[in-house]
């Protein structure tokens, strides 16, 4: 079976550091990025695009559906090399007087095939569009600590996501580290970025229960015109994860016609892949795998 992968893969842009400071930087940087290309050449077509940073699962469907408008305005997924370059010139990033280019440090974890494969593509990319973009593979321990440090310009990192609101909390100011300093997770806001206003709505949000839906959505809302306007990281694609099984002896594996659970064995919940659980709304047993032919 392919799953897709509850962690998207957006490009982290080091907002505390010039010219990435400037939304248009980063909107200008997006709107270069080909990915429809990325998907073709780096996953050889085993994933999809991503306009955010959650994956494309049913449940999520009515929070997205609920900001169409902003998502029409506000084309996060879009390639488009003149806005782009529309944009990288309204924020000073043109060659200078001397010829030379912009520079862009491209952080990739060397142990990643994939992100080693993506950093490909997307590095000729904005090589075509006129950066001196510098690949920069590193393994541990050494990459935990840059990324930490806010040691890069763009960096492709999973985002994974439980709720809504978890991948909102990961862009909380509170999670802010000065450059140079360690951030608290890489995820976590290492590419530090601040808004007082997208904190306070995520501390509502933080304080809501996430079963009034209504309430949740509206702040998911405001949440977003401030995200999607300041695209604080770019959204790159979706990902799959390769989880295969084998029915011979066990049957009723998590599948895309009984999607009953996340079926990948390196998350904590695989136990419930095993052993099922009892529904907390209905009270019947969900799922769990059985011996062959009983």
């Amino acid at each position: 079976y392919t799953w897709l992968d509850p962690c998207p893969r957006p490009l982290m842009v080091q907002n505390a550091k010039a010219p990435w400071d400037k939304k248009e930087a980063r909107w200008g940087l997006s709107y270069l990025i080909d990915r429809a290309a990325v998907v073709k050449l780096a996953y050889e077509g085993a994933t999809t695009p991503a306009w955010g940073i959650w994956p494309n699962y049913d449940g999520m469907k009515p929070y997205f559906d609920a900001i169409a408008d902003l998502r029409a305005k506000y084309p996060s997924d879009a390639y488009d090399v003149k806005k782009g370059e529309a944009l990288l010139i309204s924020a000073g990033l043109k060659k200078g007087a001397d010829g030379k280019k912009v520079s862009i440090t491209y952080l990739v974890d060397s142990g990643s095939t994939e992100e080693m494969k993506v950093s490909a593509v997307i590095a000729d990319q904005l090589r075509a569009a006129g950066f001196d973009v510098k690949t920069q593979p590193m393994g541990s321990p050494a990459l935990g600590s840059a990324v930490l440090r806010g040691e890069y310009d763009i960096k492709l990192q999973s985002f994974c996501p439980g709720t809504i609101y978890d991948n909102l909390w990961l862009f909380h100011g509170k999670h802010y580290a000065p450059l140079g300093e360690q951030a608290p997770w890489y995820e976590r806001n290492s590419f530090r970025y601040k808004n007082a206003a997208f904190d306070k709505i995520v501390d509502e949000m933080e304080a809501t229960s996430p079963t009034d839906v209504a309430k949740v959505t509206d702040q998911y809302k405001r949440a977003m015109a401030i995200w999607l306007d300041e695209l604080p990281v770019i959204p790159i694609v979706q990902a799959p994860a390769l989880a295969p099984f084998n029915s011979t002896y066990w049957t009723g594996w998590p599948s895309a016609t009984n999607a009953w659970n996340m079926p990948v064995s390196w998350w904590a919940t695989f136990n419930l892949v095993i052993t099922g659980y009892q529904s907390p709304t209905t009270g019947k047993w969900v799922g769990g795998i059985k011996a062959a032919g009983k």
